[in-house]
């Protein structure tokens, strides 16, 4: 306890004491089961007794065991959050875990069994004309870019899941990029009777990281032609949005005249695992992953990506790469 503490303010360099005229103070100890929780400080204008801080021990005694009730109860919800977290990593290594021996093994069966079955007519059939043997080495160039496909979606999903997925941007020619990519799927568009056009206005100088931004792309197409009937048309389009006083976006579209997608199915359409279904349900529209991984390219890049899509009138899917300053110049001396 101490006691004239406006008079000793002044020497203490406490002027607030003696501003505010305390004249007692009594501090008490906060103990329960032999552990010192903390101190009660009470301050007073009127001289404290030692009667009086007696009569307050069983106030401070509640108070003590509501402070630690307080503290358990911080620790329960402490540990429910966590326990919460664990839950949800849980289920993001079980979701991943099925994917991995349902979807992953099915997927990777079907091109390597095709892979080994031509590679046998091949060893075995030497007298194949010209034709049949372009015709087979166009399928196995198919079912292995399948195969590298998902293996990389598997890499990448490893790297997302331990929170690694590292990007290496720099200077390009995202114009490039769209060309490319279309060419290489091309031919099966052709194939399967779908047009596939591109129109881009002009050199588009990112940065971002090339093949990463491929990854985006080369999904986007392979969901397109894989829900696009014969027939049907695939339009591939490179702009820069902004001004001359707003910051300049890049911004690619990918639009389809295949089966479309649900409204109600277009919000979780980019989670991970979601299996969206199509309009009529014979199958799933959405790659359960890949659409995953383009958000978490296109976000870790500075983007966005969304879809706009009717049931039976066609989806486009569009991202967008913010351009640094130079290559935002550059854009826009080009336009």
């Amino acid at each position: 306890m101490g006691h004239h503490l406006a008079l000793r303010a002044r020497a203490w360099g406490w002027p607030w004491l003696e501003a505010a005229r305390m004249e007692s103070f009594a501090g008490m100890r906060l103990e329960l089961d032999g552990r010192l929780l903390g101190v009660l400080g009470l301050f007073s204008r009127r001289t404290l007794t030692v009667e009086f801080v007696s009569r307050l021990d069983l106030s401070v005694n509640q108070l003590t065991v509501a402070l630690e009730k307080a503290r358990l109860l911080r620790e329960a919800a402490g540990r429910a959050d966590e326990l919460a977290a664990m839950d949800d990593e849980l289920g993001r290594l079980g979701a991943m875990r099925d994917w991995l021996v349902s979807s992953a093994g099915r997927d990777l069966r079907g091109p390597l069994a095709n892979i080994r079955s031509i590679g046998e007519i091949l060893e075995h059939c030497e007298d194949l004309a010209g034709q049949e043997r372009r015709e087979f080495g166009r399928v196995i160039r198919h079912e292995s870019g399948q195969v590298c496909g998902l293996l990389a979606d598997m890499v990448d999903l490893a790297r997302i899941a331990a929170g690694d997925l590292a990007l290496a941007p720099h200077t390009l020619d995202l114009a490039g990029v769209v060309a490319r990519c279309c060419e290489s799927f091309a031919p099966e568009a052709e194939e399967r009777g779908i047009v596939l056009e591109t129109t881009v206005s002009g050199a588009v100088p990112a940065h971002a990281d090339g093949q990463a931004v491929g990854r985006v792309l080369n999904n986007l197409l392979a969901n397109a032609l894989k829900f696009t009937p014969g027939g049907g048309r695939i339009r591939v389009a490179l702009d820069v949005l902004g001004g001359s006083d707003e910051p300049l976006d890049a911004v690619v579209r990918v639009s389809d005249t295949g089966v479309g997608i649900a409204p109600g199915e277009q919000a979780r359409i980019f989670d991970l695992f979601a299996q969206v279904a199509a309009e009529s349900g014979e199958r799933p529209a959405g790659a359960g992953i890949g659409l995953a991984i383009c958000r978490e390219i296109v976000e870790a890049s500075g983007g966005r990506i969304w879809v706009d899509s009717r049931p039976g009138d066609g989806s486009t899917f569009a991202f967008t790469l913010p351009l640094g300053a130079a290559a935002a110049a550059a854009a826009r001396r080009v336009a």
